[in-house]
């Protein structure tokens, strides 16, 4: 690694991202804990890495509190995907600020979805957006998801009337756990680099 750039990074991160950026993590780890509740349904299967059974049931008693998390999460890790593409770009031996076809400013104008292709070939990163279904984001999100009588399935169509879907309440929740883990991994990353750089909060 360029330890120049590493330093170039880190003095951007401390005076133009850190501030914010914990605000927002803030938020949305908040948001994961009220729904703690539904979301330790099927929280085991993700911790051990177990896929989760085809016949898994899981029932919602506060489906309000859960329908627009994988939303909300998703934004906050799109939103926040420039580090895992600053550090990239150094391994790759380029300045900090630029990818292979775009520099960091224009990375976070482009949609979020599209973000991870700057650091799908890195396998240590690209872990982070293993869980990353923009179609799902723009359900829950937009508010398109619909319970059914029994608030084991859910249904939606995609772009709010195109084909319909349906997955298992059990499905949503892992996925929802799948999100947050993945969120709370680049929280410990972002923690290190203050740390190992002697910065605080």
């Amino acid at each position: 690694m360029n330890p120049m750039e590493y330093t170039r990074l880190v003095s951007h991160y401390e005076s133009d991202l850190k501030k914010d950026r914990f605000e927002a993590y803030s938020e949305i780890l908040s948001e994961y804990f009220k729904g703690y509740g539904e979301f330790s349904q099927t929280l085991v299967y993700v911790r051990c890495q177990i896929e989760l059974p085809p016949n898994a049931v899981a029932t919602s008693s506060d489906f309000d509190g859960t329908k627009m998390f994988y939303g909300n999460a998703f934004e906050a890790l799109g939103s926040n995907l420039d580090i895992p593409a600053a550090i990239n770009n150094i391994l790759r031996g380029r300045t900090f600020d630029q990818m292979q076809a775009m520099d960091l400013r224009q990375f976070r104008t482009i949609n979020k979805a599209n973000r991870t292709n700057c650091f799908a070939d890195n396998a240590d990163l690209s872990w982070l957006v293993t869980e990353y279904e923009s179609t799902i984001r723009n359900a829950s999100h937009h508010r398109w998801f619909k319970l059914d009588d029994s608030r084991s399935h859910i249904t939606y169509r995609s772009g709010g009337t195109g084909a319909t879907h349906r997955i298992s309440y059990a499905e949503y929740l892992c996925r929802c756990n799948k999100l947050a883990i993945q969120l709370m991994t680049l929280i410990c990353w972002e923690l290190l680099l203050l740390k190992l750089s002697g910065l605080t909060l």
